[in-house]
């Protein structure tokens, strides 16, 4: 009995394969480009096999050049220091360099004595004759006034 039952079962199995095989679509490549493409659902389909050969791919990159990131890491990290020490030696060189001279600074009230002075001697330059200068430089000395 148990062979008639293989039978039945072998002869359902083909059945069944042959019904799928006539409802199947032929199959389907991926459109080269996304425009060709005008079902949505066939669309996310090649989006989710484009995602997954991209991570496949990907994968096997970082597992054969996992060894070369920690190197590059570590090649970055020496640039790193290097270019940190550099840094530090051209701001010391700096500070020897600089040369700081301290001066004496006006205040406001030389300041505006100087403003007053220069505009004076503009004016007297301006406007008044050369015998009057001559005069009051005599009259300054004899006063004893150096400004």
């Amino acid at each position: 009995m148990a062979r008639n039952e293989e039978k039945a079962q072998s002869m359902l199995n083909r059945f069944v394969t042959m019904k799928e095989s006539e409802n199947k679509k032929p199959v389907q490549r991926r459109p080269y480009l996304a425009s060709e493409c005008r079902d949505l659902a066939d669309a996310d389909k090649w989006r989710h096999q484009i995602m997954r050969e991209i991570s496949r791919k990907v994968r096997r990159e970082a597992r054969r050049g996992a060894a070369e990131v920690v190197s590059v890491g570590a090649a970055k990290e020496v640039l790193f220091e290097e270019e940190e020490r550099k840094e530090r030696e051209r701001e010391e060189e700096e500070k020897e360099r600089e040369f700081v001279v301290h001066v004496p600074l006006p205040d406001e009230k030389e300041i505006e004595k100087m403003v007053l002075l220069k505009k004076k001697m503009e004016l007297l330059r301006e406007y008044a004759s050369e015998d009057l200068v001559q005069q009051e430089k005599e009259a300054k000395a004899m006063l004893n006034i150096h400004r």
